[in-house]
């Protein structure tokens, strides 16, 4: 018996020092091999869907470009990590939209949210980036909704930046509801983005499990078919696949159609999506629209162009029209960006080169547009008061 019972601590010794042993080189692994990528940083949400872990500094990935993505206290994209109170007695805008308001490719002093901090009075107004990858009208809702009555995040005006993707997105987002919060998920997805980005044991299987769930979802989208083999474009493959895996219409996501939402608003054939589309993002942006009046904020509406539409030379299409009708019937504060860049000045533009190449997505100079207009469009509303 008593040697059952030496053998038995010699082997638990053993095996802690294994454990202990392995767990350092799996540490010491991760610092050396795991690529920070946008992955990293982004973040499942109960109550909105997505969107960025607070107080984050990784070198982020879209497409072949590298780029710095720092985000504050919020969860929001910013020039650092730093701690935003939740009340100010600066007056206080807050900004939202997709990928081109999170500014997809760029560090954030090029991104059009991190130029307003230079053309506008920062001594007493300061701007928030609430955006993220995919978001749309009902993403806007809910998490301002979030931001208002969980967080209790105080602000005086916010911009919310829409396009033509969110015709899709919207049908994306349709039935999505938010889901009770639940303890025991809320820490089952920090420990997992914490191993993730720390065991490289954890983030290689977690690697294999996102190559299947990518495999899945380029099964149904076809139309990313011809980009699945190039290694450049594998990170935005990993996250579209993640945050349309919900969305199991193979009819739609194999379909190249759906996947041209540009093309939504011009073909007649493709006009009942762009419909539904338009349909339930103004029922969000409605719903947005009262949760602002109660709370007392401003809230205004900005749309801008793809290249699709900038070639067209149109300042002025159904999609603009549609919302400038919405926001005048709301009390909405309304800006259309389309002859910002299908007009720019000589200043603005630097010449013709807006957009990332082969990308709908704005470089720096696209983004100059944005926040030049947006700074015009501010200091009006400042100057008046």
């Amino acid at each position: 018996m008593g040697l059952k019972k030496n053998n038995l601590k010699v082997f638990s010794f053993l095996l802690l020092i294994f454990l202990v042993l392995f767990i350092a080189l799996d540490l010491l692994l991760a610092r050396i091999f795991i690529r920070y990528s946008d992955r990293s940083v982004r973040i499942e949400h109960h109550y909105y869907h997505h969107g960025l872990i607070p107080n984050q500094k990784v070198i982020a990935n879209w497409y072949n470009i590298r780029y710095n993505l720092f985000t504050n206290s919020l969860g929001f994209r910013d020039f650092d990590t730093r701690k935003i109170p939740l009340q100010t007695d600066k007056r206080r805008i807050l900004i939202m939209g997709d990928s081109h308001s999170e500014g997809v490719g760029l560090n954030f002093s090029e991104t059009f949210a991190g130029m307003l901090h230079t053309v506008v009075d920062t001594s007493h107004i300061e701007i928030l980036n609430a955006s993220a990858v995919s978001y749309s009208p009902r993403i806007h809702y809910l998490k301002t909704k979030y931001l208002l009555e969980e967080t209790k995040l105080r602000f005086d005006e916010m911009i919310v930046v829409i396009d033509l993707s969110d015709l899709q997105n919207e049908i994306v987002y349709e039935n999505y509801e938010p889901k009770e919060p639940g303890w025991r998920n809320q820490v089952k997805i920090k420990i997992y983005h914490w191993l993730v980005n720390r065991s490289f044991t954890f983030h290689t299987f977690a690697q294999l499990n996102q190559n299947r769930k990518t495999r899945a979802f380029l099964n149904k989208a076809e139309i990313f078919e011809e980009y699945s083999q190039q290694d450049e474009h594998k990170d935005a493959l990993d996250m579209y696949a993640t945050f349309f895996s919900g969305f199991d219409d193979k009819t739609l996501l194999s379909n190249p159609q759906f996947h041209s939402v540009g093309n939504w608003i011009y073909d007649e054939t493709l006009w009942p999506l762009a419909e539904k589309g338009l349909k339930v993002g103004a029922e969000n942006i409605k719903k947005l629209a009262t949760l602002c009046h109660k709370h007392g904020i401003k809230l205004t509406i900005s749309v801008h162009p793809w290249p699709e539409q900038i070639k067209l030379r149109q300042t002025e299409n159904r999609y603009t029209q549609f919302w400038q009708e919405v926001a005048g019937e709301n009390q909405i504060g309304f800006i259309n960006l389309y002859p910002d860049f299908i007009y720019p000045s000589f200043s603005a533009a630097f010449g013709t080169d807006l957009f990332i190449p082969g990308d709908n997505h704005w470089n720096k100079n696209g983004n100059y547009i944005v926040a030049k207009r947006l700074a015009e469009y501010i200091n009006t509303i400042e100057a008046t008061k």
